[in-house]
Formats: C-alpha cells, structure tokens, sequence
C-alpha cells in the first residue's frame, strides 16, 4: 500500500497469506486508523490513511535495513 492502493487479492499475493488472514488484519489497521479504503463496486482498494503513515514505515524500514 507505499505505492497505492490495493485490493485484498493484491495484498493477500503479494504477502503470500491467506484472504482470511489478510482480511482480520485489515479490519484492524482501518480500527486504529492506520488504512482506509475506498470502494470500488464489490472491491475495496486499501491505502494508507495518509502520508504521516507511510513515513514512519520509510523509518522503520530504513532502520531494520540497517540493523
């Protein structure tokens, strides 16, 4: 979701979990307002809630590729 907004497919793909899985971790990443989505007819395409968001992710993942 760094490089926009996807679907449940895309993302259950990419990570290589299951639509169950990603689905739980979704609901909770919107709940604390982490991700939003938008639908498109039966779709919802994810994104981050907003640019703060993906900066701390630029951090950490600098940080862990440092480590």
């Amino acid at each position: 979701m760094r490089s926009g907004p996807k679907n449940v497919t895309q993302i259950k793909e990419a990570l290589n979990l299951t639509q169950p899985a990603v689905s739980q971790q979704l609901a909770q990443l919107s709940k604390h307002h982490i991700v939003t989505y938008e639908a498109v007819g039966k779709e919802k395409y994810y994104r981050l809630m907003d640019d703060h968001i993906k900066d701390v992710l630029d951090v950490a993942i600098e940080h862990m590729l440092h480590s």
